[in-house]
């Protein structure tokens, strides 16, 4: 989804198109209904709400795990970096603000897809403060304000990310960290509520409500129906049975997504953007980069694996 997303939402027209829906390439409308903000977020609000039940949610915990995120983000920016200097030696490294600013994450004009970081960071260093919040003020209260705010935040965004976000970090961060509220009440809402519990739905008709409902969303095109798109998504997912071996692929690239989603722009959009735009057919494209990524995720997640236990971090 994500990966689909970042080729296709802004280069398709450096592929051969085969197929079109209306004027619009195939590739470019469904990557409208491949946005993965929305999912992650909820995903870490659900999980992060099992650990709260557990008892195992602290802010100490919580910036272990920030930390060793960044350890990760770190150690690819780096090599990836260094790779840019000797082939761009005019884009890269920059001023020691520009540096920092993008190790940070305040800034990320390195590999722009990293905007996510920091406010993501935000959001699970505050997640306990935010769950006592939601019990405190009621699941179905907190879901409708935080839903309110979200279509605020993302109307701001829409009006004035080039005027005033762009210019200002601070409060860029507050009103993405904003947008996220919803999506993160949500997934602790229906953790809470065993939402995602498998039920007898036959398969066809899952697959007919997830089929009308990428159609309506790549369609529309508005951040707004993400909305209801996520949790009908991630609820209808959960209803599936699921081949083993698909099981296991999934499973597979699940363990490697986080280095894969800090990796695979720098291959589509930054250093080797012709390579991969020359294999000219989105599927190709997609796959390669899918399979690149992976690839190069390996090395990088045992490299910062063994340099957090230098450091006595697990």
């Amino acid at each position: 989804m994500m990966i689909f997303l970042h080729l296709f939402n802004k280069n398709v027209d450096l592929c051969v198109n085969l197929i079109y829906i209306g004027n619009e390439p195939f590739a470019k409308w469904l990557s409208n209904a491949c946005g993965p903000v929305g999912f992650f977020v909820f995903l870490s609000g659900y999980g992060l709400a099992y650990i709260y039940e557990k008892g195992h949610l602290s802010f100490a915990k919580q910036l272990t795990r920030i930390f060793k995120l960044y350890m990760h983000y770190w150690i690819i920016l780096t090599v990836f970096i260094s790779i840019g200097c000797c082939m761009y030696t005019d884009r890269y490294p920059g001023s020691w603000q520009r540096i920092l600013q993008n190790m940070t994450g305040l800034k990320c004009d390195y590999n722009y897809e990293m905007w996510f970081l920091f406010p993501y960071s935000l959001m699970a260093l505050t997640s306990l403060y935010i769950i006592r919040l939601i019990e405190k003020i009621g699941y179905m209260k907190a879901v409708v304000i935080t839903m309110f705010i979200n279509v605020g935040a993302s109307y701001f965004i829409s009006r004035y990310h080039a005027t005033i976000l762009a210019n200002n970090a601070v409060v860029n961060m507050c009103v993405v960290y904003a947008q996220f509220l919803y999506w993160f009440t949500i997934g602790v809402t229906f953790y809470r509520a065993d939402y995602v519990i498998k039920k007898e739905f036959p398969t066809w008709l899952i697959l007919l409500i997830m089929a009308i409902a990428i159609i309506f969303v790549a369609t529309i095109n508005i951040s707004v129906t993400y909305i209801i798109y996520v949790p009908l998504m991630i609820f209808l997912l959960c209803q599936l049975s699921y081949p083993k071996w698909m099981e296991s692929i999934l499973t597979e690239l699940g363990k490697k997504s986080m280095p894969m989603w800090m990796i695979h722009t720098w291959y589509c959009n930054y250093l080797f953007r012709e390579q991969v735009y020359s294999l000219k057919y989105p599927i190709i494209i997609f796959l390669s980069v899918v399979v690149i990524s992976y690839l190069t995720a390996i090395p990088f997640q045992r490299i910062t694996k063994k340099i957090l236990a230098l450091v006595n971090i697990n």
